[in-house]
């Protein structure tokens, strides 16, 4: 009895699935462009798992633990394949973490490398909300045909914008999704980080601001810089707005 599964199952109030028996390939090589490899978990049924769709997740918050977890097992167990990859920078993938700006280029090549696997079954789906939304909006206009649906949920193609507007700016958002992808691989991270809220919130006090990132952290965060230091129509956020190309592939 796979205690997991059937907490998953109660938790998030699903059907019974059709299987529980799972295997796990983990810390799969995905080859970029410039020679820099990103780590990716396959999860599949134990039995006909090749001739499945192939469900791909693109995450910054880790492939395992619970949120990996819940994304992937449940999937897993209800017909699909499962590639969940770890974005550059992020939990063993090479590369810099440098959010929003190599999702496209990173995703598209991920893609390619899905559809050249052998136990890929020309099916994909792209699955995954906020910033794992995002990582799909951002190739929508070069998918390849063999990827029949998309699925962010709670996202928007241009993240970050929204909260840099010249007649708005929003700080603490951006500020605190700065601060939780800098310190998410700190040991017990995420409880951390919900036990720090006071600390940010006097780290957002700081003046001048630009040493919020410093008394948050205790180091320099480039992300937290560029969101203090530039509004949405600044030259440093070029490329990183792909609202034109949903609308263009539409």
């Amino acid at each position: 009895m796979n205690l997991t599964s059937h907490l998953i199952q109660r938790m998030l109030r699903l059907a019974t699935p059709s299987t529980r028996q799972l295997i796990v390939d983990r810390d799969l090589r995905v080859p970029m462009p410039d020679g820099v490899d990103l780590l990716a978990d396959r999860w599949a049924p134990r039995a006909g798992g090749d001739a499945l769709p192939t469900v791909v997740i693109r995450t910054p918050y880790g492939r395992r633990g619970t949120l990996g977890t819940v994304l992937t097992r449940p999937l897993a167990e209800r017909g699909f394949q499962v590639l969940i990859q770890s974005t550059r920078g992020t939990f063993g993938s090479g590369g810099t973490l440098d959010p929003l700006r190599c999702e496209r280029e990173d995703g598209l090549a991920t893609l390619e490398w899905v559809g050249n696997q052998p136990w890929f079954a020309d099916t994909m789906v792209l699955f995954g909300l906020s910033y794992l939304g995002y990582a799909q909006w951002a190739m929508t206009d070069r998918l390849p045909p063999s990827v029949k649906a998309m699925i962010p949920q709670v996202s928007e193609s241009a993240l970050t914008m929204e909260f840099l507007r010249a007649d708005g700016i929003s700080l603490e958002t951006p500020f605190d999704w700065g601060v939780l992808v800098a310190t998410q691989e700190r040991r017990w991270a995420m409880l951390r980080h919900r036990l720090g809220a006071r600390r940010l919130q006097r780290a957002l006090r700081t003046i001048p601001l630009t040493g919020s990132d410093i008394a948050a952290l205790g180091h320099r965060s480039e992300y937290i810089q560029d969101i203090l230091a530039h509004d949405r129509d600044a030259d440093r956020w070029a490329g990183i707005d792909h609202s034109h190309r949903g609308a263009t592939h539409a």
